[in-house]
């Protein structure tokens, strides 16, 4: 897989924020076709030039179905892969009283939020390690914040 991009990224709508009732929110969502390798980066989104982060999430379907899970992924910017998120092992249990289907749901880190970029920075996962068993479906990243355009 080496470096992809998401089609939000491509297509230059991953760098114009979205607005809904909680305020802005920029997102993109990859479909995983084939088992990453470790090290492979996964390009999200572009985060515009004054968006303060403040929250996020990633949301992904179940792709490591082993019994022992080894899938890892972070989101970060280059430089500093784990900036939103070290996961460590997902493993898309089903947790009762929050996730009825077998499914990732992991929120950004707070130790480095809020974060506000002065120039356009590439949002990225990394591949830490690959899935003992992997099931093809989809990763989403969501991050919430407020658009405050430099001056």
């Amino acid at each position: 897989m080496a470096t992809v991009y998401s089609d939000f990224y491509r297509t230059g709508l991953g760098a114009t924020p979205k607005h809904n009732k909680t305020g802005p929110v920029i997102s993109a969502t990859y479909a995983l076709t084939a088992n990453p390798s470790a090290a492979d980066i996964l390009v999200m989104l572009q985060i515009p030039a004054g968006f303060k982060v403040v929250d996020g999430w990633m949301i992904a379907t179940d792709i490591d179905t082993n019994a022992t899970e080894t899938l890892e992924m972070d989101i970060g910017i280059s430089g500093d892969t784990t900036k939103f998120l070290n996961s460590g092992a997902l493993n898309g249990d089903v947790i009762t009283n929050f996730s009825t289907v077998a499914s990732i749901r992991m929120p950004f880190e707070t130790s480095d939020l809020p974060y506000t970029p002065t120039s356009a920075t590439d949002l990225i996962i990394t591949f830490v390690a690959a899935a003992a068993t992997f099931t093809a479906g989809t990763v989403s990243v969501y991050v919430v914040g407020e658009y405050l355009p430099p001056t």
